[in-house]
């Protein structure tokens, strides 16, 4: 399978402020439980893992697809790599957070690189898990963020 890939939007600006609607106990309460959330999802997953790779062997023995690609067990390890790289993500964010206070820009910058280490971990998971290879469409726009477009059946129906 080959994916092209095509280059992104330009982001905002690096210095762009935040909006004052969103105020801090609300965002707050809204990491505590994201937060959260993502650690114990990967306990939970961690730890029905052997059992959830069994049950995907099985469905996957008992279809003829499926014994020949294994896509219910890559599956289960694409939740179990994402959970994880998720975590790794947020708590990378936690130190930054930590060993950046009072100095804005330092932490700009330093979350941008974690945020390209989190996607490219994401990207090297789905990439191995899955035997994709992505092509560059232009060779120029090596060095800009690029997305891809997913090649399912409804974007190649898709004119646009």
């Amino acid at each position: 399978m080959v994916i092209r890939i095509a280059p992104a939007e330009a982001a905002p600006p690096l210095g762009a402020r935040r909006s004052l609607v969103d105020p801090f106990f609300a965002r707050l309460r809204r990491r505590a439980l994201t937060v959260t959330g993502a650690h114990v999802a990967l306990c939970i997953v961690t730890a029905a893992l052997p059992g959830l790779l069994l049950v995907a062997l099985v469905i996957d023995l008992f279809r003829p697809i499926g014994r020949r690609t294994f896509a219910s067990v890559r599956l289960v390890l694409m939740l179990e790599s994402y959970l994880f790289t998720e975590v790794f993500g947020l708590c990378a964010l936690a130190w930054c957070w930590l060993t950046t206070l009072g100095a804005r820009r330092r932490r700009e910058t330093l979350t941008f690189a974690i945020q390209r280490l989190y996607t490219g971990l994401h990207f090297a998971c789905v990439r191995r898990l899955f035997a994709l290879r992505f092509v560059l469409e232009d060779e120029d726009l090596a060095l800009l963020p690029t997305f891809f477009r997913a090649a399912s059946p409804g974007h190649r129906l898709d004119p646009g």
